[in-house]
C-alpha cells in the first residue's frame, strides 16, 4: 500500500524492501509492481508484487488515526519517550 499521489500517472512502478542483515541492511528491489485499487479521494492505493518466497513478511497492524491523536496512552512509543500528555512547549 502506498499514496496514490505517489504513483499516480507512473507507467512501471518498483518496490524496495528493507530487511536486517549479518553486516547492516540488505535491500531488495522487486520490478513490475501492479496496481490492484487506486482512491484519489483517500489517497491511496494498493499494490501487487511477486514476493520471492524466501523473503518473510511481517503483517502490519492497522490503528485509528482518531484514537491516537485522542489517547496517546495506546501508544508504547509515547509512554517509552516520557510523553505525559502535556506540551513541551512553555512548560
Amino acid at each position: 500500500m502506498t499514496n496514490c499521489h505517489v504513483i499516480q500517472g507512473e507507467q512501471e512502478i518498483s518496490i524496495k524492501l528493507f530487511r536486517k542483515g549479518t553486516a547492516g541492511s540488505d535491500t531488495l528491489k522487486i520490478d513490475k509492481v501492479q496496481i490492484v485499487a487506486m482512491s484519489s479521494f483517500m489517497d491511496l492505493a494498493l499494490l501487487k508484487a511477486a514476493i520471492p518466497p524466501d523473503v518473510r513478511l511481517r503483517p502490519c497492524r492497522w490503528g485509528s488515526a482518531i484514537r491516537s491523536r485522542t489517547d496517546r496512552r495506546s501508544s508504547p512509543s509515547a509512554t517509552r519517550s516520557g510523553w505525559n500528555g502535556r506540551s513541551r512547549r512553555g512548560s
